[in-house]
């Protein structure tokens, strides 16, 4: 997933660049696909965080080899980069700046 979105946001910036992107093309779309990413992300970090504590009918509980050190990180960057890039979008997107609707 973050391959996928790395390479369309990349692709983006490219275009950018050389100053070729399609006028049709949405922005927001990158910024849809980062939040989207980051919120899977803490998901599975959530779910982790309880099969590692509470288990399932397959797997009992303390058989997660994921260290909790490990999942508290995972949960902070996730959960931080998700803020970041909702922050992001509501400013961008929603309300938007004098700056931003000349693009």
């Amino acid at each position: 997933m973050n391959y996928t979105v790395h390479a369309v946001m990349y692709f983006y910036y490219y275009l950018m660049a050389i100053r070729a992107i399609p006028k049709w093309f949405p922005s927001w779309i990158i910024t849809s696909m980062q939040i989207i990413q980051m919120i899977v992300g803490t998901g599975v970090v959530g779910f982790s965080i309880y099969y590692k504590n509470f288990g399932s009918p397959n797997y009992p509980a303390g058989t997660c080899n994921v260290t909790t050190d490990n999942l508290i990180v995972g949960g902070i960057i996730y959960a931080s980069y998700l803020y970041l890039f909702m922050e992001f979008a509501v400013k961008r997107y929603i309300f938007k700046s004098k700056s931003s609707k000349d693009e």
